[in-house]
């Protein structure tokens, strides 16, 4: 059966992958025929009635009548939606599903999603990467150019390439209903499809879909170690996977003894009826513990994973920007033949962007997820402005959150149908046209005088076509389900163009930063300086955070480090001094700060090894979703203060 699975998956990531090749040939137009669709089918709710959709039949109309949003203008019509089940609010479509934002940069939040915007986030980031890995192993890179009808003849002469075993995949779903039995939780929990994803996975459903508290380290690796033929290993974001790694390098004696005996040892927390399941479906295997033993003792600090897993083909989960140093540990165990898929650039509000091609860590923008405009960030007011960092290429992240009990059935699991109107077949291409040499389609200028409908001293936004490369854009979504010009918070690198569509990374959260005296210090300026630092100092730094310290006079602001191995504490002052000057260097309002003592020079601290790992572990034992807990970069509370600081290297 899991034959079958990994063939439908293999199918709809190329059909996904010609739906994203067809797009990118035309990208601007199909992102402009994208909103006027979208205009047509909502001007009869109460919001396109209020905005009067109607008389809107170009983008000018568009930025004209229709403000620029953010969650509190939709707050209204989502308690409606949540509480009574009220429709043509905001969409037109039913609502399948509402995704719970993380709460990175606030309280979570509640994001209505429709069936389309659900199909596209199954496609084109799931099973495109099946699609993909098929496409890369064929030597197919022509095969962009079949018709769809020949799929079928495309997996008939290629179906060897990805092994179809069955795989690991870390995602759970712990959905819950709204007072309108409406399904919710974390967006990543919809790729869970409840028939096929407990058909291949090497996991019970009872560790699918569940609320149970347990150590899920200890016994998923248990379930995926006593399984020798594995396609592939998935995960959200390269953290939760690094987790996974690191506790088998650590407690690999345990778990062949659990192994060796099938049955979880009893010093591993799992509630006592989920305990009795699991422990009915393992088995004694001696012989799988014996292998383990041999292969861990011998190469435990090398590219041990393809000796557990020979089959192994692909490693698939967010690896980019803040998650990259943890990709970088995870790919020293890989070794050179198991594929890394980056996944896309999945917000709860829009799946904005996806990989095409293999080992490619920028993602190209879908023009048919969603229409989206692009506010250039260094054209705004000059005091938000003043960081010095070049543009090298962060890279993206997706988000995603929490909750509740009650798994339920979503979505469907075949994309062969295109939800975008776009034809499936497509001419793959890899150029990158510069916007220089894009003609534009939108007829809307570079930015000038905000037209009405614009927030005042915001610079016009932009449209795909007027985009350059290098530069730093906010990004404003119109998705599929009922928000409009949504400034979601996310500020993007555009790195090139694939045909007409944009390559972008993401670069930071427009509203995580930290000011003790009105500096301002972004996420992207500290990440910057902390990847310099890593770099003069040759230290593999995992997480940063940063912590104002108010207490000393005047106050400073304390940066706590996670390496993978010990640093001793008398060279922390060289890592301060170092941190400091590069922090100056990348940002004048810091140093002019520190120039006229204004503020103190900032402290570097080490915390012990896997103290973010014990973190996230504290989360989800809070409740929060294993699929979802992203980078703490400022301790803003003394509860994470009282709880890091604890943690502090001796």
């Amino acid at each position: 059966m899991s034959r079958e699975v990994i063939d439908k998956y293999i199918a709809g990531g190329l059909s996904a992958l010609h739906r994203m090749e067809q797009a990118s040939l035309h990208a601007p137009e199909v992102s402009l025929e994208t909103l006027k669709r979208l205009i047509r089918q909502n001007e009869d709710t109460e919001y396109g009635r209020k905005y009067d959709f109607r008389s809107i039949h170009s983008y000018e109309d568009y930025a004209r009548k229709v403000p620029l949003s953010e969650y509190s203008d939709y707050e209204p019509y989502i308690e409606r939606m949540v509480r009574f089940g009220d429709k043509k609010l905001i969409t037109a479509s039913d609502i399948q599903y509402f995704a719970h934002t993380s709460g990175t940069s606030g309280a979570s939040k509640m994001i209505p999603r429709t069936k389309e915007e659900l199909d596209i986030l199954f496609s084109d980031i799931f099973m495109r990467a099946f699609g993909l890995r098929e496409r890369t192993l064929a030597g197919k890179k022509g095969i962009a150019e079949k018709d769809v009808s020949a799929l079928d003849d495309i997996l008939t002469q290629a179906r060897e390439h990805i092994p179809r075993y069955k795989g690991v995949n870390f995602m759970e779903t712990q959905t819950g209903l709204t007072l309108s039995g409406i399904a919710h939780g974390a967006i990543s929990e919809t790729l869970n499809h409840p028939m096929d994803t407990a058909i291949c996975s090497v996991f019970p459903k009872e560790l699918i879909y569940t609320g149970a508290d347990y150590d899920r380290k200890h016994v998923k690796l248990l379930f995926a170690l006593r399984e020798r033929h594995l396609s592939y290993l998935m995960s959200t974001f390269s953290p939760m996977m690094y987790d996974m790694i690191a506790y088998l390098q650590q407690h690999w004696k345990e778990l062949c003894e659990d192994l060796e005996v099938g049955k979880i040892r009893s010093d591993v927390s799992v509630e006592r009826r989920l305990r009795f399941k699991l422990n009915a479906m393992l088995k004694p295997d001696p012989v799988r513990a014996n292998e383990i033993r041999n292969i861990m003792s011998e190469f435990g600090n090398e590219a041990f994973i393809p000796r557990i897993w020979p089959d192994l083909s692909m490693v698939a989960c967010i690896g980019t920007a803040d998650f990259a140093p943890y990709m970088n540990k995870i790919r020293q165990h890989l070794g050179p033949n198991v594929a890394v898929d980056y996944l896309g650039y999945v917000a709860s509000e829009s799946t904005v962007a996806a990989q095409i091609n293999e080992g490619e860590e920028a993602y190209m923008l879908l023009p048919y997820s969603g229409f989206y405009e692009f506010i250039p960030v260094d054209e705004e007011d000059t005091t938000e402005s003043t960081s010095r960092v070049p543009c090298s290429a962060a890279e993206s992240t997706s988000r995603v959150p929490c909750s509740a009990t009650e798994p339920t059935s979503r979505v469907p699991c075949s994309a062969a149908e295109s939800t975008s109107g776009v034809p499936c077949s497509a001419v793959e291409s890899t150029s990158r046209v510069p916007c220089s040499a894009a003609e534009p389609t939108s007829g809307v200028p570079h930015p000038g005088v905000p037209h009405p409908g614009e927030t005042s001293g915001v610079p016009r936004p932009l449209l795909m076509d007027q985009l350059e490369m290098g530069r730093e854009y906010e990004l404003v979504i119109t998705n599929l389900s009922g928000f409009y010009r949504y400034r979601i918070g996310d500020v993007i690198r555009v790195t090139g163009f694939h045909n007409q569509s944009p390559m972008i990374v993401f670069s930071y959260r427009k509203k995580q930063l930290v000011s003790m005296y009105g500096e301002k210090i972004t996420e992207s300026v500290m990440h910057h300086a902390i990847t310099k630092l890593a770099e003069e100092s040759g230290t593999i730094i995992l997480e940063y955070s940063i912590y104002p310290d108010a207490d000393s006079d005047p106050g400073h602001y304390v940066v706590l480090l996670e390496s993978d191995e010990e640093i001793s504490p008398d060279r922390w002052s060289h890592y301060s001094e170092t941190l400091n000057r590069l922090l100056c260097e990348a940002h004048d309002s810091y140093r002019q700060k520190i120039e006229k003592k204004t503020m103190l020079p900032l402290e570097v601290r080490f915390v012990q090894p896997q103290t973010y790992a014990l973190y996230r572990d504290l989360k989800v034992m809070e409740g929060a979703s294993p699929n979802q807990i992203k980078p703490l970069h400022v301790i803003n509370d003394d509860k994470l203060r009282r709880f890091f600081f604890a943690l502090v290297q001796k």
